[in-house]
């Protein structure tokens, strides 16, 4: 009994192995698809010598960017402090304006979309610049200049 039992568990195991390895291998993107949509270009992890940013991509030409000062989240940030900017894509470029207004943490529309469930988070910075290639641009209110590059981790 026991060993008809082991048998069956094995083989409920073996198939749902199987039925995660396809769920990963249909999720997976490469960033070479000449298909993917320009916002996951943009989409990602920036690093700089005074702050850290994450790129969201919210569909459509939509963006925003939290700025983390001393780095990524692991990789230097204080862990209390973020600005947040808005961005749109425009033509091969997003322009990135200082996040404001009424917004929600996650809204599903772009203009009221927080990424953090304070808005504004505590520390928040006027930002705004532009993302090109893989460098983001920003100019602080005191007239702060930040240059940040696109990374992989």
């Amino acid at each position: 009994m026991l060993s008809s039992f082991l048998k069956f568990f094995s083989i409920l195991i073996s198939f749902g192995a199987l039925e995660a390895s396809s769920a990963i291998n249909e999720t997976y993107t490469s960033t070479k698809d000449p298909n993917l949509s320009k916002d996951f270009i943009y989409q990602g992890e920036y690093t700089g010598e005074t702050h850290g940013a994450q790129v969201i991509s919210l569909g459509n030409g939509h963006f925003q960017a939290v700025l983390f000062p001393g780095g990524l989240p692991g990789n230097g940030w204080d862990k209390k402090n973020k600005s947040l900017v808005s961005g749109t894509l425009v033509e091969n470029s997003v322009i990135l304006k200082n996040a404001e207004g009424e917004r929600s943490y996650l809204a599903k529309d772009p203009s009221l979309f927080s990424a953090t469930k304070l808005f504004p988070p505590p520390g928040h910075k006027l930002f705004s610049g532009s993302i090109e290639s893989e460098i983001m641009t920003l100019l602080g209110e005191n007239g702060e200049k930040l240059h940040l590059k696109k990374i992989i981790r």
